[in-house]
């Protein structure tokens, strides 16, 4: 979905962020515990050693990972399926030189748990797997460099057993992210399946129940919108207004239950004659509406006409009189309102019926 893939963007974006931000953090940490641990007669080295060392190289390769991320940003299409992965590869690019170039404090091995933790927002499972298996890797060629640098502690008699407890939480917390990812994969099928039973009761509620066709709701909603459609495009459109002759001596005489036979039946011959191309609603008691887009006036003018001959056959086994319908239709002028144009089907339909019933009129000014 569009909607998704905008927000992936967004979160994408504030995480290349959050790794310019952890590279200025770590620039300032550093910097700063120079001076600390030079009053506690810490440093071994010469200070242009240290510096180039602890500070500088470690900086410059951030920044190139930083970049080199960028650019890849730019240049991979947005609807890749791998473009997620770049900003999580570069935080774990950027825990590895921290983890490689502070080794003498063991917590930095941890580290390795933040990019794990990220893969969490896209809700893949794949991915957690894959930067599992990078972090993993990162973290091995850590420790061979504490192992083997110049720089390694002088007595790291603890190195086997931090090795072994850091490979242990990166394993936890690798175990926890897909029991995370779990958690907020089922969590999201709740909110999903509710919002579709959301969607299906309002769809019920608004559709008429004895018909099954839009109500009067949804159809002013949809003339508005047709209005401002009309307005920017200044492609017309109709409205017809039907309306079942003499329906309350039906009603009147055979009781509404036979009265609603009438309108299930003309509901029914509605949804025939008319499809995808014209909006059909009941707008209420026995008045029906049609809207009609500019391409099918004509031809819903001939199946309006198709649809008087053809109601007025049908047979019914209550009655022996046969029942007609009245149709009234209004095309839309510049400047009309949503109710405007409905009064003017209307008062075309009432014309109909005051000259003779059974007929359709197109409403003159």
């Amino acid at each position: 979905m569009k909607e998704f893939e905008l927000i992936y963007e967004r979160w994408r974006k504030k995480l290349l962020h959050t790794n310019l931000l952890l590279t200025i953090l770590v620039f300032l940490v550093e910097f700063f515990m120079f001076f600390i641990l030079k009053k506690l007669n810490l440093i071994e080295q010469p200070v242009l050693i240290y510096f180039r060392c602890f500070l500088i190289m470690p900086t410059i390769i951030d920044v190139s990972i930083l970049y080199l991320g960028n650019v890849m940003m730019k240049h991979m299409l947005p609807d890749s399926k791998y473009i997620n992965y770049i900003p999580v590869l570069q935080m774990a690019a950027i825990c590895t030189v921290i983890a490689s170039t502070h080794n003498i404090f063991s917590v930095t091995l941890c580290l390795f748990c933040l990019p794990l933790f990220t893969t969490i927002m896209f809700s893949d499972k794949k991915m957690t797997r894959i930067i599992g298996i990078v972090c993993f890797i990162f973290l091995i060629i850590t420790l061979l460099y504490r192992k083997f640098s110049l720089y390694r502690p002088k007595n790291d008699r603890y190195f086997l057993a931090e090795a072994i407890v850091t490979i242990a939480i990166l394993g936890g917390t690798y175990i926890l992210c897909k029991v995370l990812i779990r958690f907020a994969e089922e969590k999201t099928d709740i909110i999903h399946e509710g919002y579709l039973q959301q969607i299906e009761m309002q769809e019920l509620l608004n559709r008429d129940q004895k018909t099954g066709l839009y109500g009067q709701t949804i159809f002013m909603n949809t003339l508005e919108h047709m209005i401002e459609i009309a307005n920017t495009s200044l492609e017309t459109f109709a409205v017809a207004v039907i309306d079942i002759d003499d329906f309350k001596k039906v009603n009147d005489t055979y009781g509404h239950l036979k009265g609603d036979q009438v309108i299930i039946k003309l509901a029914d011959m509605l949804k025939k004659y008319f499809h995808d191309n014209q909006f059909i609603a009941r707008y209420g008691g026995e008045e029906f509406t049609i809207i009609f887009s500019e391409n099918e006036i004509n031809h819903g003018f001939e199946l309006l006409e198709e649809l008087r001959k053809a109601f007025e056959t049908e047979k019914y086994n209550f009655m022996e009189d046969k029942i007609t319908i009245s149709t009234g239709i209004a095309v839309w002028r510049q400047g009309w309102t949503s109710e405007q144009l409905f009064e003017a089907a209307d008062m075309a339909m009432y014309t109909s019926k005051s000259n003779g019933k059974n007929r359709i009129k197109v409403y003159e000014c």
